[in-house]
């Protein structure tokens, strides 16, 4: 009868190390998954966050985006009302005659105003010639010269009108 008794008990032994072994294994690869899960679940997170930072950013971009389009908009309601003020393109033969002073002095400062900054850009333009080794320096020491005599006098008149006109 011992030989028996023996055996089950080895029997159950041996069961109960398998099922130690199996339960072991188990434990192992569910903890593997399970730390496979939350590493995911971290990153899912973490994309959710960024997600979410992406989607403030856009809304406030469209917010913007908005807000610009109706300044736009107003503007161009502005312009069109104003554009009524003036004579139709097909009716106007020179546009000089659309931008007309109200008197023959302010006629003056137009013209005076538009020569003025003709002279600006033509001395801007002369100093880049003149850096960029284009022109010599003779020439352009004669063409200052004689621009910004030019345009002193024009200012001065300019100066001398606005004066007359009490525009100061």
């Amino acid at each position: 009868m011992d030989d028996p008794m023996k055996r089950l008990v080895g029997y159950q032994l041996a069961i109960f190390d398998r099922v130690s072994q199996a339960v072991e294994r188990s434990r192992e690869k569910h903890t593997r998954v399970n730390k496979e899960l939350l590493d995911q679940s971290a990153n899912l997170n973490s994309g959710a966050g960024v997600i979410a930072e992406e989607r403030k950013q856009l809304m406030e971009s469209q917010r913007q985006l908005t807000a610009n389009i109706s300044v736009l908009e107003n503007k161009l309601n502005e312009l069109n009302a104003k554009k009524t003020e003036f004579p139709d393109a097909s009716q106007v033969a020179d546009v000089s005659k659309v931008f007309r002073g109200q008197t023959p002095a302010m006629e003056q400062l137009f013209d005076l105003a538009g020569e003025i900054a003709a002279i600006d850009d033509t001395l801007y333009l002369l100093g880049r010639a003149l850096n960029d080794g284009k022109l010599s320096l003779n020439i352009y020491m004669r063409q200052v010269r004689k621009l910004a005599q030019q345009q002193f006098l024009a200012k001065a008149l300019a100066l001398k009108i606005r004066g007359i006109c009490n525009l100061n």
